[in-house]
């Protein structure tokens, strides 16, 4: 169950991350759609693609971070 789980939330992160590097590099380096892209549209469209990947990795990995303190247990107050 914990592995089914798991593989759900890898689809869906990778889902996000796919829906949100086409859009923005998209916007971002195709200023007019045609049947071909040019070396500067192929260039930017690379370029674009490893900032987002790098950045959404960190993000990813904070967000991880966070969820793995929130579930420690609390040592704030003595038994």
């Amino acid at each position: 169950m914990e592995d089914q789980l798991q593989a759900q939330m890898q689809n869906h992160m990778l889902a996000l991350m796919l829906q949100g590097l086409l859009k923005g590099c998209f916007d971002k380096c195709i200023a007019k759609p045609s049947d071909d892209l040019t070396s500067n549209e192929k260039q930017c469209l690379a370029m674009c693609q490893d900032r987002y990947q790098e950045s959404f990795q960190k993000t990813f990995v904070r967000q991880l971070e966070r969820l793995a303190k929130l579930q420690e247990p609390h040592t704030d107050f003595p038994n």
